[in-house]
C-alpha cells in the first residue's frame, strides 16, 4: 500500500513491510517497497546513492540517501562509483559566421544523453540555447572566439569547446560532381544559405526555407558555377564549381578495422575509401559501435547510397589477445 513502510531491527537482520513488531522498530524510510524491504533483511544491506556516491549497507533512513534497485552485492554497488568516474563526455562545436547560427553536439557514454544547460564565455560574441543534446550558438555581428560550456544531465562534469564566429568566411559542402537527373544539397554548418547560377541549361536550383539549396543535374557539362550566399549575412558568399556527369562512380567503401582490441588508447575503428567518417571514428574501450560515413567528391556506396552505417566491435583485451 502507499502508506506502507519497512521496519527493521537494529542490524537489519529482520525486516517487515507495513507491520511493526516488538523486535522490529526502526523505520527505514528510504526503502520504497515490500520487495526491497525483504531484500534488505536477506542481505542486511542494500545499495544506496548519496551525496558522495554509491554506498553498500547504508541504513535506509539516513538523510540524503536513496535506494538503488537491482544491486545485490557490495562489489556491484561500489562498482557504480568506478563506472561514473570512467564515464566520458565531450562537446563538439562547429565554427559559425557573424550573424548566423551554428551548433555544438554533446556525446556521452552514460545515460541520459542530454544537457541541462549551456553558457557562452562572451555573450557579446555569441549567445546560446539548448535542445536535447545540442547547443545552438547564435553569433552576433561582432565576430570573435568564445568558449561554450555545457552541463550534462547525467551528473558528469561540465564539458567545453571553442566556437569561432567569423566575420568574413563560411564553410560550405560543395559537391564536385552531380549526376544527370540526380540532386545534391548544399549547406553550411555556420549559417543558412541560398544558391544561384546563371547556367540554367545544365542545372536547376531550389532554395529551401531550412537554409539549404538543392542542385539537380540536367545536362552533362564541366565547371558549372554556383554562388552560395549566407541568408544571415548577405555580404558573405562562396562559389562552387560543379561538374555534371552522366553517372557517379559507386566505389566508396566503409569497413571496420580488423582485430580491434581494447588497449586504453584511442584507435580508429573503421576506415573509409572515397568517403568521410561522420561519427564514432575513434574509441578506446571495448563494445559495439555504429560508424556512419558519407561518400565524397561525387562517389557513392555500392548500393547507390550516399550515406552508409556499419557496426564495428572492439573486443575486451585479455592475456591471449593483443592488438
Amino acid at each position: 500500500p502507499s502508506s506502507g513502510a519497512c521496519y527493521c531491527n537494529s542490524n537489519a537482520s529482520r525486516c517487515l513491510w507495513n507491520d511493526r513488531k516488538d523486535d522490529v522498530t526502526i523505520k527505514q524510510s528510504q526503502i520504497p517497497n515490500a520487495n526491497a524491504c525483504s531484500m534488505y533483511a536477506a542481505y542486511s544491506s542494500l545499495c544506496f546513492k548519496g551525496p558522495s556516491g554509491y554506498v553498500w549497507g547504508k541504513f535506509g533512513n539516513t538523510s540524503g540517501y536513496s535506494y538503488t534497485a537491482g544491486v545485490t552485492s557490495s562489489e556491484n554497488c561500489t562498482k557504480l562509483n568506478d563506472e561514473k568516474q570512467s564515464a566520458r563526455a565531450s562537446l563538439d562545436c562547429t565554427n559559425g559566421i557573424a550573424g548566423g547560427e551554428t551548433t555544438c553536439n554533446f556525446t556521452t557514454t552514460v545515460s541520459p544523453y542530454t544537457i541541462s544547460g549551456a553558457t557562452s564565455s562572451d555573450t557579446s560574441i555569441a549567445t546560446v540555447k539548448t535542445s536535447g543534446a545540442t547547443v545552438i550558438v547564435k553569433c552576433t555581428d561582432k565576430g570573435g572566439k568564445v568558449t561554450i560550456t555545457a552541463t550534462p544531465s547525467n551528473g558528469i562534469g561540465k564539458v567545453s569547446s571553442t566556437v569561432s564566429c567569423s566575420k568574413s568566411t563560411m564553410s560550405v559542402n560543395c559537391p564536385s560532381q552531380i549526376a544527370v537527373n540526380k540532386s545534391e544539397y548544399i549547406s553550411s554548418n555556420s549559417t543558412k544559405v541560398k544558391c544561384s547560377s546563371s547556367d540554367t541549361s545544365h542545372i536547376s536550383i531550389s532554395n529551401s526555407s531550412d537554409g539549404t539549396c538543392r542542385i539537380t543535374g540536367k545536362k552533362a557539362a564541366s565547371g558549372i558555377s554556383v554562388t552560395i550566399t549566407s541568408t544571415e549575412n548577405s555580404s558573405i558568399t562562396k562559389t562552387c564549381s560543379i561538374a555534371i556527369v552522366e553517372d557517379l562512380a559507386k566505389d566508396a567503401v566503409l569497413e571496420c578495422n580488423k582485430n580491434l582490441v581494447e588497449n586504453g588508447s584511442w584507435q580508429a575503428i573503421a576506415k573509409c575509401t572515397n568517403c568521410i567518417i561522420n561519427s564514432n571514428g575513434n574509441v578506446k574501450e571495448n563494445g559495439i559501435y555504429t560508424v556512419t560515413a558519407t561518400a565524397k567528391d561525387g562517389h557513392l556506396f555500392e548500393d547507390g547510397s550516399q550515406v552508409k552505417s556499419i557496426q564495428c566491435t572492439v573486443k575486451k583485451a585479455n592475456s591471449t589477445t593483443s592488438k
